[in-house]
């Protein structure tokens, strides 16, 4: 199950704990729209699963939801 960690104008993040690492995604606006990454997290290192880049707050927020 995915928690909303943070939700804000430029920035959403999600995570969802598994048992030996987490799932994070963060989707993020910059100049040209939003970019997602979907990142595994683990206790001594990250991993960059995806990347993104949409036009808008609402692509992003239906791809990760």
């Amino acid at each position: 199950m995915w928690k909303k960690k943070v939700e804000s104008e430029e920035l959403i993040v999600l995570e969802s704990s598994l048992k030996d690492y987490k799932l994070k995604i963060e989707a993020r606006k910059n100049n040209e729209g939003w970019e997602v990454f979907k990142t595994k997290v683990s206790q001594n290192s990250s991993d960059l699963i995806s990347e993104h880049f949409l036009e808008s707050k609402k692509q992003a927020i239906d791809m990760i939801s």
